[in-house]
């Protein structure tokens, strides 16, 4: 009675194993396929604020990296840096005529989710191995490769990859005091600089850069 208990375990522990492997496959398949849909469920999700980021193409390139000078990449730039300048904007405290009405159609959500997924992205190409002595003081801030700081009360933009000809600009603006820094570092550097020096600033930066 014993040895035929002990037979009929063994069978059954057998049976199991046997059928054990259409099981195990059956739980894999299940368990890819609920992967498979979460990841189309995290993209239908994501697929709005992608609709959004892709009306910014136009101007700031493909994936926010800018195949012009005049205006910038915003790829992998800090998200505190892109959410404060896009309120800046919408509040009327940096001027544009095209950035300040688009800012102002996005809510305060879409303004953080923009942010986040411009700067999970990676920044435009660049030659950058060293920073030029012209931009050597820009480091503090912008970062030690001028890849941009998120400093929570400093963010400060990436520079390396930007074009000379917005570099300029945005330089001449500070200056001016068309342009405000909240911080107001970027008003006094710029109005001790001669246009020589902003020239030079730019084109130091582009000629580093990818262009």
């Amino acid at each position: 009675m014993k040895r035929r208990t002990v037979l009929i375990g063994a069978a059954l522990a057998l049976g199991v194993g046997y059928f054990a492997y259409p099981l195990v496959d059956t739980y894999l398949a299940a368990n890819a396929i609920e992967q498979r849909m979460a990841s189309e469920a995290q993209a239908i999700e994501r697929q709005p604020i992608l609709q959004v980021a892709e009306g910014c193409f136009g101007c700031h390139g493909d994936g926010g990296k800018s195949k012009s000078d005049i205006y910038p990449s915003i790829a992998g730039h800090p998200k505190n840096y892109v959410a404060e300048q896009l309120r800046a904007y919408a509040d009327g405290s940096r001027s544009s005529a095209i950035m300040q009405p688009l800012s102002l159609s996005l809510s305060d959500a879409e303004i953080d989710s923009l942010s986040r997924w411009f700067a999970a992205q990676d920044g435009p190409a660049t030659k950058l191995q060293s920073v030029p002595q012209a931009l050597a003081t820009c480091t503090a801030c912008h970062g030690a490769g001028l890849e941009g700081s998120a400093d929570p009360g400093n963010p400060a933009p990436r520079l390396a990859g930007q074009g000379a000809d917005y570099v300029r600009a945005q330089l001449l603006l500070f200056r001016s005091g068309e342009r405000a820094d909240p911080t107001g570092a970027m008003n006094t550097i710029a109005a001790v600089m001669a246009e020589s020096d902003i020239d030079e600033a730019a084109n130091a930066l582009a000629t580093a850069n990818r262009r």
